[in-house]
C-alpha cells in the first residue's frame, strides 16, 4: 500500500534465536551479519527498503513442480517482465538442521554465479514463514525428456556430459561437490545449454562430515555407501558417469539388489544402443569401483570424444581449474587432446605477452615522436622529452 516502499516490520530479536552468520563457500569477499547490525544498516534516519513480495513482485504464476520440500512456480517479474523460476518452501515445522541444510543451499547456489553450467541464482528472501529462492528458467530436466523422447543418443550425451563436467570442473576447483547428481537434477535451456541444479546438498570438498544420508543412494559411489569419503569429488564423477549411462539406457537401472551391487563392483549391463565403444570406455571409468581410478571433472572435459564439442563457456569453467602440469601430461597414455589444450593455454599466454609489448613499443613510438618534434622546434622542451625517450 502507497508507494509499495518502507521500512519492513522488525520481529524481536531473542537470544540463541538466530546466530552471526557468514556464507562458508564464499572465500576473501564473504562477510558475516547478526541480528544486532539491523540498527546500522542504513546511514540514512529515514531508511527506505523495497519489501520483496511473492504475490506483489510476480504475476502470471503456473506451477511446473511440487516436492516434499514444497512447490517451484514460473512466473514473470514486473518491473522486467522476464520469466524466473521460483521455489516456495514452507519454514514451519522445520528443525533446526532442516533450516540449515536450505540456508547452505542459497550460500552455496550464491557462490556459483559465475558457473554457466549451473541454474542460475537471482534472489532469495522469506517472508510469513515461507522461503522463496529465485533462479533462471529452464526448459526443463533431462530426466523428464528422456521419459518422454526417449534415450538420449550420443550426439547429445556428449554435449551433456562435457558440459555437466565442466560444471562439477568449476565446482571442485572451488573446493564444493554437488552431492546429488542425477537425471533430476540436470537442466536444460532452449539454447542447447546443460546444467546442474539444486544445491540442497552441496558441501565442502574437504568437510570432515557430509550429509550422504539425505542423497539419492540410486547414484552413490560403493565408497560413499561405505562411509568413505576421501574424495567426495570423485562421487559427483560416479554419478554423472551413471546418469548419463541411464539417460541412454531404454530403462531404469538397478535401485536394489544383484544388479545395484553389480554397478559399484564395475560388472555393468550391455552397453546401451547407439554408444560407441569410446563412450562406453569412458562411462566405464568414470564408474570404476576404485575412485583413484576415476577421471576428474576437467580430465573428462578433455576426452577426445568431448573436447571437440567443447562450448566456448564450457572453456570458461575449465580455466577455473588449475592447468595440468607437464609431467602429468606425459604420464597420460593417450594425452594427445590433452597435449593439445595445454598448447592452446601457452599460445593464449603468449598473445597477451606480445600485446604487451606492442602496447609498450607503441608508447615509446609517441616519445619518441614528441622528441623529434621538439627538437625540430630547438625548444627546451624537446630536450627535456629527449631526456625521457632516453630513459
Amino acid at each position: 500500500r502507497g508507494g509499495g516502499f518502507g521500512l519492513p516490520p522488525q520481529r524481536p530479536f531473542r537470544e540463541g534465536q538466530l546466530q552471526t552468520r557468514r556464507n562458508p563457500f564464499l572465500g576473501v569477499d564473504a562477510v558475516s551479519f547478526s541480528p544486532h547490525d539491523a540498527a546500522r544498516q542504513w546511514p540514512s534516519r529515514t531508511p527506505r527498503l523495497t519489501v520483496r513480495s511473492f504475490l506483489h513482485d510476480f504475476f502470471d504464476f503456473k506451477e511446473i513442480g511440487r516436492g516434499c520440500s514444497g512447490r517451484v512456480y514460473k512466473c514473470y517479474r514486473k518491473i522486467d517482465l522476464c520469466p524466473y523460476a521460483v521455489k516456495e518452501i514452507s519454514m514451519a515445522n522445520r528443525s533446526a538442521r532442516q533450516k540449515e541444510r536450505l540456508l547452505r543451499e542459497i550460500y552455496a547456489h550464491s557462490s556459483q554465479v559465475d558457473n554457466v553450467h549451473v541454474v542460475r541464482y537471482y534472489n532469495a528472501w522469506e517472508q510469513d514463514d515461507v522461503l522463496f529462492i529465485q533462479t533462471e528458467l529452464c526448459a526443463g530436466t533431462l530426466a523428464a525428456a528422456r521419459a518422454r523422447d526417449g534415450p538420449l543418443g550420443e550426439p547429445r550425451l556428449c554435449q551433456v556430459l562435457a558440459q555437466l563436467a565442466a560444471g562439477l570442473a568449476y565446482m571442485h576447483a572451488h573446493n564444493l561437490a554437488h552431492m546429488d547428481v542425477k537425471p533430476e537434477n540436470m537442466f536444460w535451456t532452449e539454447r542447447g545449454v546443460y546444467k546442474l541444479g539444486d544445491f540442497g546438498l552441496v558441501t565442502p570438498a574437504d568437510a570432515a562430515e557430509h550429509l550422504v544420508d539425505d542423497g539419492d543412494s540410486r547414484y552413490l559411489s560403493g565408497e560413499m555407501l561405505r562411509g568413505d569419503f576421501k574424495d567426495i569429488t570423485k562421487g559427483d564423477v560416479f554419478a554423472l558417469g551413471l546418469s548419463c549411462f541411464e539417460l541412454a539406457s531404454e530403462g531404469p537401472l538397478p535401485t536394489g539388489g544383484e544388479g545395484y551391487q553389480a554397478i559399484r563392483e564395475g560388472r555393468f549391463p550391455p552397453l546401451p544402443a547407439g554408444l560407441s565403444p569410446q563412450m562406453g570406455e569412458l562411462l566405464a571409468a568414470m564408474m570404476s569401483p576404485d575412485p583413484s581410478l576415476r577421471p576428474s571433472a576437467a580430465d573428462i572435459i578433455r576426452h577426445p570424444l568431448l573436447f571437440p564439442v567443447l562450448r566456448d563457456e564450457s572453456a570458461a569453467c575449465l580455466r577455473a581449474e588449475p592447468s595440468p602440469t607437464r609431467a602429468a601430461v606425459a604420464a597420460t597414455g593417450d594425452g594427445e587432446m590433452v597435449k593439445t589444450h595445454l598448447r592452446a593455454l601457452e599460445a593464449e599466454k603468449k598473445v597477451a605477452r606480445l600485446e604487451a609489448q606492442l602496447k609498450e613499443a607503441e608508447r615509446r613510438l609517441s616519445v619518441y615522436k614528441k622528441c623529434v618534434q621538439g627538437a625540430m622546434n630547438g625548444g627546451s622542451e624537446g630536450i627535456k622529452v629527449a631526456r625521457i625517450a632516453s630513459n
